[in-house]
């Protein structure tokens, strides 16, 4: 009876810390970034998107919107209407313009991205670098290119260097960094 209590136990014990290890989360990006940095990144203002404008950001939260990267115009009447839709999704006042509150949150759902990764993410990432003075073409795939211009934007703007866009690179990114 007692060894059957101890084989219970070791193995409730073993499962509880399998599943603590599955639910850990992944290393997070932007590595290891002082704080002061990180205020000061969250304290740049989100440019605000609403219909008529036509620029690089557009493309940026229309791509992340869509998820595709055949989004290249202006802001629509039709991207007014996806705008709101994602607003009353996610809980906000659904104005139809791309403010700080809804570029918050689809920092949120970007996530990170990093090497060796294809898609949408990566597109988006290499538009903001492209509109950032880096030549890392359009191919949506994160390889060496890109890492590198991730790293030196990072190194750049005092975030903690890792070459992987996570939320601070990211609204660095967007932003325009310090």
């Amino acid at each position: 009876m007692f060894r059957k209590r101890v084989a219970t136990a070791i193995a409730a014990a073993a499962l509880a810390s399998t599943a603590g290890l599955m639910a850990a989360p992944a290393a997070l990006a932007d590595g290891e970034t002082p704080r002061s940095t990180k205020v000061e990144i969250e304290a740049l203002k989100w440019p605000v998107l609403q219909k008529g404008d036509d620029n690089w950001q557009v493309a940026v939260a229309k791509m992340s919107l869509y998820n595709k990267v055949d989004v290249y115009s202006a802001f629509s009447e039709k991207d007014v209407g996806t705008v709101k839709a994602y607003q009353v999704e996610k809980d906000l006042v659904a104005n139809g313009t791309i403010d700080g509150e809804t570029w918050g949150e689809i920092r949120r759902d970007f996530g990170e991205v990093g090497p060796g990764q294809s898609g949408v993410k990566v597109s988006i990432v290499q538009t903001l670098l492209t509109n950032r003075g880096y030549q890392v073409g359009d191919d949506g795939y994160y390889g060496t290119e890109v890492e590198a211009a991730v790293r030196d934007w990072q190194e750049k703007n005092g975030i903690g260097v890792d070459g992987r866009v996570g939320p601070i690179t990211y609204r660095a990114l967007v932003t325009g960094g310090n």
